[in-house]
């Protein structure tokens, strides 16, 4: 009986360490997917950043706006640089994808 109960824990091992896998990996491919479709299809617009906030154990990160085609779309990306930089109500120069408008970055260059 013991030997059942070691082989069902071992499965359910098994089954969380393929779930977990699989959730990293498609949000690995989400992510690889925004990255190339910003660099292949990039175009930039106006932005205005609407909030500034930390994530504990995270850093700083910035909420903005932007329009595309009468479309608002909003995203977030980390800070880069001091965080004293960025102020609620600053324009901002984003990037997005002409492909997928909901795909942006921030230029902080």
């Amino acid at each position: 009986m013991m030997e059942v109960n070691g082989m069902k824990r071992k499965w359910d091992l098994y089954i969380v360490l393929f779930l977990l896998i699989g959730v990293l990996g498609i949000g690995y491919f989400f992510h690889l997917k925004k990255q190339s479709e910003l660099s292949e299809f990039a175009k930039t617009t106006k932005g205005e950043i609407l909030e500034v906030y930390s994530v504990p154990n995270r850093g700083y990160y910035i909420k903005y706006v932007y329009l595309v085609d009468k479309h608002r779309y909003e995203g977030h990306v980390p800070v880069e640089g001091k965080i004293e930089n960025y102020n609620v109500g600053d324009a901002c120069e984003v990037n997005y994808s002409v492909k997928n408008p909901k795909y942006s970055e921030i230029n902080f260059k």
